[in-house]
């Protein structure tokens, strides 16, 4: 297992050596994703405060203030 892996990470950055322009891409890639997660966090934060408020407001009708 070792030993295969070693063989396709060989190949992986032989081929990187050989088109620099391919190892650009995947850096972006990358970088993207990253980009991508980070902004699914701070909306998925951004919507559970917005729930928090919403339901402060509905209890505060509830409790008839």
């Amino acid at each position: 297992m070792i030993e295969t892996t070693g063989k396709v990470v060989e190949k992986v950055v032989g081929g990187f050596a050989g088109s620099p322009g391919l190892l650009l891409v995947a850096i972006l890639n990358v970088a993207m994703i990253g980009m991508c997660g980070y902004a699914l966090l701070k909306i998925a934060d951004i919507s559970a405060q917005g729930r928090t408020q919403i339901m402060s407001v509905l209890e505060a009708c509830i409790a008839g203030k």
